[in-house]
């Protein structure tokens, strides 16, 4: 029995996505960090004073679940919390320098275990690999964006 394309892509992406989540929530655990914190951690590193509702769709978490994350991440001093100059009944996020630098050390971390685990695909496959990732994610947004037209 031969698979369809689509069960085949399927399975690709879910073997993919349970490779890829497995090793990478073993590295994060070296730095002490679950797979959400360490995204939260990027959320703020690169969009520094995001809201507290824009960081919990950003990270698909629901708001009181994030909100708990932040308290906790700000009482380990790696999160500051400020109001909102324009509205202050909402509050942005930043992170600490620990917050930084805590990042940097496990995206850093990342990026190694990323490339020992890639080191067979010769650069030009890996290029054209990633092209048709990007390819695959822009089909998905586009397709999600068109859902969200018709609701």
């Amino acid at each position: 029995m031969t698979m369809q394309f689509e069960e085949k892509l399927h399975k690709a992406l879910n073997d993919l996505a349970i490779l890829h989540t497995g090793s990478e929530k073993a590295v994060l655990a070296q730095h002490g960090l679950r797979r959400v914190r360490f995204y939260v951690l990027r959320h703020l590193y690169q969009n520094p004073g995001l809201p507290v509702t824009r960081l919990s769709e950003l990270s698909l978490t629901g708001p009181a679940s994030i909100s708990r994350m932040v308290y906790s991440m700000e009482e380990e001093g790696l999160v500051q919390r400020e109001q909102d100059e324009n509205d202050r009944r909402k509050s942005i996020l930043s992170l600490t320098d620990a917050g930084k630098a805590l990042y940097e050390k496990a995206n850093t971390a990342l990026q190694a275990d990323i490339r020992a685990r890639f080191s067979s695909i010769d650069e030009e496959q890996f290029a054209s690999s990633i092209e048709t990732i990007e390819q695959l994610v822009g089909a998905i947004k586009q397709h999600q964006h068109n859902e969200d037209l018709a609701t």
